[in-house]
Formats: structure tokens, C-alpha cells, sequence
């Protein structure tokens, strides 16, 4: 992403990209309650169920799910 930043913009592009991301990283840490990324552990993260079944012609044909038809 930096190279990203410094192509279209030079190094206050490649300021702001990392401020953005600062500024998402402490968003997500006070929405789970937490202070820092070493207070996160293993109860922060949650299953999620997938949004559309896997088909053949998808990026991911090979996950075993039951629904999975060729």
C-alpha cells in the first residue's frame, strides 16, 4: 500500500495513508472495548458465516462445504 500512496502522491500521500490507518486500527480497538492490540485475544474474534456458497468459477473452488456442486 506505501508504494500505492508514494506514486499518487509523495510522501504527504504516504503521511496521510498511514494516519488513515491509525486512525481505522483505534476506531476498531475502542469498538471492541479494548485499549490496545496486546489486550486482543482469542475472544474478539467471532465465526462469521459466508455470504455466497462457493461455486466452481469462484476465486476459492476447492473449500469442502456441503451445498458445493460442480
Amino acid at each position: 500500500m506505501q508504494w500505492y500512496a508514494l506514486a499518487a502522491g509523495g510522501e504527504p500521500a504516504l503521511v496521510r495513508m498511514l494516519e488513515l490507518i491509525e486512525h481505522e486500527v483505534t476506531r476498531c480497538l475502542r469498538l471492541l472495548g479494548v485499549t490496545r492490540l496486546s489486550d486482543l485475544d482469542r475472544s474478539s474474534l467471532c465465526p462469521a458465516a459466508p455470504t455466497n456458497p462457493p461455486h466452481v468459477l469462484s476465486a476459492f473452488p476447492l473449500l469442502k462445504t456441503a451445498d458445493y456442486e460442480y
